[in-house]
């Protein structure tokens, strides 16, 4: 946990929300693993907010990252076997693809 800050926020600003609004508010800043006035003071000032993996993602995650190592793996072995090694690769691309939307 970090320390808290020495500098105070002052200011207050109120809105008003239809309660869908202020529901999709606190749903998203719960993803966010944000508390709501942190959540909205990033998407108001344009910061990039990155919604937490549960813990089942972080899993699938892992195990896509452990899949495209082992298909690496099975490319190098079989360099001279062109055509196999070429749709490995295209295995390795799609995967690398859906890795980069983790981060």
């Amino acid at each position: 946990m970090r320390p808290k800050s020495t500098i105070q926020r002052e200011e207050r600003l109120t809105i008003r929300l239809f309660a869908l609004e202020k529901q999709a508010i606190l749903l998203a800043s719960q993803k966010a693993g944000l508390v709501t006035s942190d959540f909205v003071r990033k998407a108001c000032l344009e910061k990039h907010i990155k919604a937490r993996l549960s813990q089942e993602e972080l899993a699938l995650y892992k195990l896509l990252i452990e899949y495209r190592n082992n298909f690496s793996r099975i490319s190098n072995l079989i360099k001279e076997k062109k055509q196999f090694q070429a749709e490995l690769a295209e295995v390795i691309q799609r995967i690398d693809e859906q890795l980069k939307k983790f981060a």
